[in-house]
């Protein structure tokens, strides 16, 4: 079959649509017609064509040298006159006094397509879902699908979102739809069958980078005979969709060819040189590698790492050999990337030092000194946001022509800071890990930590630097590498993005979820503002951390909240009601269910003697109240002398406990297995939770699951949890003496009217089990 690469520029096209390259001032392409033929040829291809903007001097300049391998083109600019959105037009064959007439129709898209008819030229439209001035709309897509029957399926310039997004609509369109929408619009479909459309397909080249790489594929042996097959629409389309790391790489070639195209001193400086070593495979000479490693901030100079990383990044630029431009610009990628990573590090380091040392003017500094590496990253960004402009256009297309798959096909990437730590975060995202891989969900859980491996549900993302929370030691917080990051999550495509934390990792969610125009979801998991305010009662820490959360939840197409108490809660720190939605919690109740002889593995794991058992599970934080419990169990415990609390956890604040409450009777578990944990619960006759800062409580949950019941805060999320007077009681108050008063009811009724207890027992149970379903949240999720 011949191949036709249909879509491609030289240095005859018009002024570019790029912003970047319009500020520059630049040209939109460098590449000379006969140098664009020789590439075509060594690429395989059979016939050549140029289609540049507005123009065919190069065209004809090739079609002169080589009649019987070229082909006519142009790219032309017209507009839809109700409200000049802008349109490109891929016409091929064309003489030169079509040409002419086409120049003095373009600026009328129906006048256009009229013509191109009555004069039986070949013709597509250019990439359909790019919005090149930024009108385009539902509207102008619907009317194009009745005014053209070709279109370009993939576009080199565009991802494999768009180009895959639009072939799959034009393949399901039924005689129904064209019929719906020439109703509509009031326009007559052309041609025969219009609900058939013919697909071509080019690489979109103005750098001479990636021409010949995408392709339309025919049965022909001459241009004529080629461009019959198109016009009948008896094509298939081969190769390459655009990626953002070649997209920037092509802007800047021609940045780079449009400075060298200035001349004198400009073209033999060090941005030639630097171009000339990337683009044209052409070593560099020893003294302007001296002079690349030079270029770099005072602040660096004696970082080994950061010095190994530069070099590494030179050494790419020298290397020759390499004729594969996706494959050297990858490796150039990977090691920006490696240097990247090697400032920031250098920057976090800084600011924790200077910020333990309370030294202002340096954090000042190393803000400053910050600039050069987010220039580094910021083209990247754009280029991203570039590829994906126009995504959600694209998807309510695809809803309205049933052509997006269901739900469980979406791909669903789960953001969080944390998940090896004792919190409800870690625990829940661990479930979630275990029963996506068990039931193959396309749900895949993002972190940075060590120690772990990824697979098909869990991608861990290379660190740049770590360190401890503040007043929160059992958190490790760890940054993870932008630029390798957003490599690895732009091959994933996610179609919706889910954000547990707002922590380093929840941010970079959120900026590639704007970035790539993702649906994305927030979970509201823990109450930060509570929690700083009750570690460090401080006031003026508490409403900063409740500024930043609230902006951070505030930017989510929705948030997912596990109590009624917290959505109004919420709504009262400023986050749209509208955006809240309640999410129902998973619990395995095969596993949490109450245990036979649990009381038996009590006593003999822990040397406990018979008596009342009670209960607390969780971090072991000053957040969670525990000096409530503690010191009611410390008035307590001169009255009984049967009586144990047992704490199970860890925690940043354990230590403090064990030294402030000594007592034989309380016995500090630590860490307990989540499969021990029903024992635990069962062998115990009362949990205890003080907590005001949890939004849920899930450790609340897990009791009842098992049988126990609970005394919780009449404040946060727990206090949804169980049916007040039937499964526990909520607690009007937090003075240690109430709780203490409570506690000595059911320890009185254990022995005075054990079947009170007994009952209240199985309304924990049934009470767990109306409440949890892992069905239902997976459904809320992946919806």
């Amino acid at each position: 079959m011949a191949k036709v690469d249909m879509h491609v520029h030289s240095k005859y096209s018009e002024h570019p649509s790029e912003w970047f390259l319009q500020r520059l001032g630049a040209a939109e392409s460098y590449t000379d017609p006969y140098d664009l033929y020789a590439i075509m040829k060594k690429r395989g291809m059979d016939f050549v064509t140029i289609t540049d903007h507005n123009r065919i001097d190069g065209a004809l300049l090739l079609k002169e040298a080589h009649p019987d391998e070229v082909i006519v083109g142009i790219e032309a600019t017209t507009y839809f006159p109700e409200d000049s959105c802008k349109i490109h037009i891929l016409i091929y064959g064309l003489n030169e006094e079509q040409y002419r007439n086409i120049q003095n129709l373009r600026i009328n898209i129906y006048k256009l397509q009229e013509y191109l008819v009555r004069e039986n030229l070949v013709h597509a439209v250019a990439h359909p879902t790019y919005s090149v001035n930024g009108k385009l709309n539902i509207v102008h897509l619907e009317k194009l699908m009745l005014l053209f029957n070709h279109y370009e399926g993939i576009n080199g310039g565009r991802n494999s979102l768009h180009n895959e997004g639009w072939m799959n609509i034009v393949r399901h369109l039924t005689p129904q739809h064209i019929e719906e929408l020439s109703r509509k619009h009031g326009i007559e479909p052309i041609g025969d069958k219009p609900w058939i459309k013919g697909i071509i397909g080019g690489s979109d080249d103005h750098a001479a980078l990636f021409m010949g790489q995408t392709y339309t594929m025919a049965t022909a042996q001459t241009p004529e005979q080629f461009l019959e097959e198109v016009r009948n629409r008896r094509t298939q389309v081969s190769g390459r969709h655009n990626n953002f790391q070649a997209f920037i790489f092509t802007l800047y070639k021609i940045a780079w060819e449009f400075y060298r195209s200035k001349g004198g001193a400009l073209s033999k400086n060090l941005i030639d040189r630097l171009g000339a070593s990337l683009f044209e495979n052409r070593s560099l000479r020893l003294w302007e590698r001296w002079k690349i490693r030079r270029i770099k901030a005072d602040v660096y100079t004696s970082n080994v790492e950061f010095q190994s990383k530069l070099q590494e990044f030179v050494d790419i630029l020298n290397e020759q050999g390499n004729d594969d431009i996706e494959e050297r610009l990858q490796s150039l990628y990977n090691k920006l990337a490696d240097l990247v990573d090697s400032f920031f590090a250098i920057l976090f380091y800084s600011f924790e030092k200077d910020i333990a040392n309370g030294n202002l003017l340096k954090i000042v500094r190393n803000l400053a000194s910050a600039i050069p590496g987010v220039f580094l990253t910021l083209p990247f960004f754009s280029s991203i946001m570039h590829l994906y402009k126009g995504r959600n256009m694209l998807h309510e297309l695809q809803n309205r022509f049933g052509c997006t798959g269901d739900s469980s096909s979406k791909r669903i990437l789960w953001f969080t800071d944390t998940l090896d730590d004792l919190n409800g975060v870690s625990m829940t995202l661990t479930r979630v890990l275990e029963i996506s891989r068990k039931k193959n969900y396309p749900i895949t859980v993002v972190s940075s930590q060590k120690n772990r491996d990824d697979d098909a549900h869990y991608m861990n993302l290379p660190q740049v630097y770590s360190f401890d929370l503040p007043f929160y030691e059992s958190y490790h917080i760890c940054v993870p590498s932008i630029l390798k990051a957003i490599d690895r999550i732009y091959i994933y495509r996610p179609d919706k993005i889910i954000i547990s934390t707002p922590g380093p990792v929840g941010l970079l969610g959120l900026l590639i979820a704007k970035m790539m125009q993702v649906e994305c979801v927030g979970v509201y998991h823990t109450d930060f503002t509570a929690q700083a305010s009750s570690i460090q009662d401080d006031e003026g820490l508490g409403g900063l951390i409740e500024d930043l959360t609230t902006r951070f939840y505030q930017m989510m197409s929705e948030v997912r909240v596990p109590t009624n108490a917290y959505i109004e809660l919420l709504v009262n720190r400023g986050i749209d009601r509208d955006k809240m939605k309640f999410f129902p919690r998973g619990l395995e109740t095969e596993l949490f269910s109450p245990r036979k002889h649990s009381r038996t593995y009590l006593q003999h794991e822990y040397k406990l003697q018979e008596g009342f058992y009670m209960l607390y599970t969780g971090r072991i934080s000053r957040d969670k109240d525990l000096d409530i419990i503690l010191y009611a169990f410390h008035i307590l415990e001169k009255q009984f002398p049967n009586i144990y609390l047992l704490m199970a956890g860890d925690g940043p604040h354990k230590k403090d406990f064990q030294a402030h409450y000594r007592s034989k009777r309380i016995i500090w578990l630590g860490r307990i297995k989540r499969e021990t944990l029903p024992d635990i619960y069962s062998g115990c006759d009362l949990m205890l939770f003080p907590s005001t800062t949890d939004t849920f409580g899930m450790s609340v949950l897990e009791a009842q699951a098992c049988g126990l019941p609970a005394l919780v805060s009449n404040q946060g999320g727990p206090k949804e949890i169980i049916i007040d007077g039937r499964s526990g009681y909520v607690m009007s108050d937090s003075f240690p003496e109430s709780w203490k008063d409570m506690i000595e009811k059911f320890i009185n009724w254990k022995t005075e009217d054990p079947e009170a207890l007994r009952k209240m027992r199985i309304e924990s149970r049934e009470n767990a089990l109306k409440k949890v379903s892992w069905d239902r949240f997976f459904e809320c999720f992946m919806a």
